[in-house]
């Protein structure tokens, strides 16, 4: 070799191009000289010079790739098109894929066509298979399948790998000739034999789902193992799925992350989306880490990828791994939505909605709801319900906001259900149905529905019978998921024995955490307890100040209580004008307790009011009818006696 350089040194010095690529060539590879990357670059460059159709192809070569001289594409394509006019078939392949890309040109996919048909008549295999490309998707001609099929099978027969999988391909799915499943079969075994990884995916995908061959998941596994060790970036991208899920081996989580990281540093969107949510949960022995996890989903999300789009934005939003950004998160919601993501488009109605990075705007909410809506996102379904329920955005509409809950409760949301509940209950008059959905509801742990369920077991309606202690498990179910209504409800059963054994101290406590929600009634029984001495020790001043707070709620009883402590001065300064004004407060909303104590007064010589018994037959007449006992019997004594209700 080294005989055979100097003697084409020696011609190439007389400027015979043909010595010079030779001698570029041995540069190149380093064959009978020291390799020399630049120095081929510069024999080719002399060759090419002289109309030399191959250096003028291997010099675009080496622009395209920058060896031994600076990458530039314009210039690759600058010499492969010398050497194409020239009738050179790599050459014109090469600038056919520059014109398919835009690649040192502007991109023309129909030159790109010309180009590969020009070199395939030649008997070029890739070009070949390229054309067979154009013809199956119509890129750059019009499409014809079965041409493309030929054109695949004129490069497979010359041994084009790529060609001999695309055919398979064809055979596989009766794309430009007859189904046959087995010839495909054949024809990815030809291509895997050279080691296409392509071929090894695809013989994969084969035995999992049995085409053309029985199913193997070991042997599937096999195969993609093979791809994937080839580089091929899908094939690590299910090898990692498979992994992850246990489908035909031991579920290896560690594992998938191994395979999604070599998938997801060759670009693998899918990949890069998954890896972003093992780092976000910390799963597959991946140390959690918001920072790496948003790195991830922003490198997918920049390529288009609609699930990790959403990611990123909720990244945004949360400021998770990044800084928190609600425009930014709009900005990245918007770009999924687009693309028909369901849970983007929901999430982008509730920026909307709420107006955050975005000014607030119900009707662009509604509209983002009901793209999500009429993909089956049940969340969205049940918001739709209630911008027709309440009119956001869009006008109301009761029977259009019932099938929106109908529509999220048949997905399984819990709190749609609990509304179709409600309507059965209310509106349709269907007690029996809306204790279904009631228990559909409540099942999910919906705090409404499971006190809802006890109103109907505590007194039977929609059922065959009451059942009590039913209703206490219901009620301390949803009284565990802080429902204000039910503590209180809870804290009643078992200070009466109701489905429970009496316990007053558990009374208490229920009653305490009602009240600490603001609860009006459970902090008048406090205050009763304290005034009373029961299950604590009496306690006038904390009596009132329980009164107090349930009174400013606008509780009649709290209002009486607090207003005969004001009138005695019981555990408060005495202030009887006060407490006269707390109890008309109350017998005016027409507390029973409230409208005794007026008649009380008004036949109190020298009391808060002025004496006027028919004033007090009056107060006794309302508080009886309300049900107060006491007020009943001296009505009654009063007319026994001819008194008109003096007792």
């Amino acid at each position: 070799q080294a005989e055979a350089v100097r003697w084409f040194r020696l011609a190439a010095d007389q400027g015979r191009a043909a010595a010079q690529y030779n001698l570029g060539w041995c540069h190149e590879h380093g064959r009978g000289v020291d390799k020399d990357e630049a120095g081929a670059a510069n024999w080719f460059r002399l060759a090419a010079n002289h109309g030399h159709a191959r250096a003028q192809s291997r010099l675009g070569t080496l622009y395209e790739k920058g060896v031994g001289v600076l990458q530039n594409n314009a210039e690759a394509a600058r010499w492969w098109r010398s050497a194409a006019d020239q009738g050179n078939t790599e050459a014109q392949s090469r600038l056919g894929e520059c014109y398919m890309e835009g690649r040192g040109v502007e991109k023309d996919q129909a030159e790109a066509a010309r180009l590969w048909r020009v070199a395939a008549e030649e008997g070029h295999a890739r070009a070949q298979n390229n054309l067979g490309k154009c013809l199956e998707h119509g890129t750059g001609v019009r499409r014809d399948k079965r041409k493309a099929a030929r054109w695949y099978r004129r490069a497979a027969d010359l041994g084009d790998c790529e060609a001999q999988t695309n055919l398979g391909l064809c055979f596989m799915r009766g794309i430009g000739v007859a189904k046959d499943e087995k010839e495909g079969l054949r024809w990815y075994r030809l291509a895997s034999e050279q080691g296409s990884a392509q071929a090894e995916y695809q013989l994969g995908l084969c035995c999992t789902n049995g085409s053309g061959v029985a199913k193997d998941q070991a042997e599937a596994v096999r195969w993609l193992r093979r791809a994937g060790d080839h580089g091929h970036a899908q094939a690590q991208f299910t090898l990692a799925q498979w992994l992850h899920e246990g489908k035909g081996m031991d579920q290896d989580r560690g594992e998938a992350a191994r395979w999604y990281h070599r998938a997801a540093e060759q670009g693998h969107a899918g990949a890069r989306f998954e890896l972003g949510r093992y780092y976000e949960q910390g799963d597959g022995g991946v140390t959690e880490d918001q920072n790496e996890a948003a790195r991830w989903y922003r490198l997918a999300a920049d390529q288009g990828h609609a699930g990790a789009q959403h990611c990123f934005a909720r990244c945004c939003y949360y400021g998770l791994g990044v800084g928190e950004d609600q425009s930014e998160a709009v900005r990245w919601y918007s770009r999924a939505a687009d693309q028909g993501h369901d849970c983007a488009q929901f999430c982008l109605g509730e920026q909307y909605s709420k107006g955050e990075g975005v000014a607030k705007d119900p009707v662009e909410a509604f509209r983002w709801y009901r793209a999500a809506a009429d993909q089956g996102h049940a969340g969205a379904q049940y918001i739709l319900g209630r911008c027709y329920a309440n009119g956001e955005g869009v006008g109301k509409d009761r029977p259009e906001a019932v099938r929106w809950y109908r529509r999220a409760a048949d997905h399984g949301h819990a709190e749609a259900q609990y509304h179709v509940a409600l309507w059965h209950d209310h509106v349709n008059k269907d007690k029996a149905t809306a204790i279904q959905h009631y228990r559909l509801a409540a099942d999910q742990g919906v705090p409404d529905a499971n006190f809802q369920l006890a109103l109907c077991y505590a007194d039977g309606s929609g059922l065959e019978d009451k059942d009590e202690t039913e209703a206490v498990r219901r009620y301390r179910r949803a009284a565990e998921h802080g429902h204000a209504q039910a503590q209180f409800s809870l804290g009643c059963c078992f200070q009466q024995g109701s489905g429970v054994a009496k316990d007053d101290a558990e009374a208490l406590v229920w009653w305490h955490h009602a009240a600490d929600q603001g609860h009006g009634e459970a902090q008048f029984n406090i205050g009763l307890c304290h005034d009373e001495g029961r299950e604590v020790a009496a306690d006038p001043g904390e009596a009132v100040r329980w009164y107090r707070l349930a009174a400013d709620q606008g509780n009649r009883s709290a209002q009486t209580h607090l207003g005969l402590h004001l009138m005695s001065g019981t555990g408060v300064f005495q202030d009887r004008e006060e407490g006269v004004r707390l109890i008309r407060l109350a017998a005016d909303q027409g507390g029973a307790l409230a409208n005794y104590h007026l008649g009380l007064l008004s036949q109190e010589a020298g009391g808060a009011l002025e004496t006027s018994q028919t004033q007090a037959v009056g107060y006794f007449r309302r508080a009886a009818t309300e049900g107060h006992a006491e007020a009943q019997l001296r009505l009654a004594r009063g007319y026994d006696t001819g008194q008109g209700g003096k007792a």
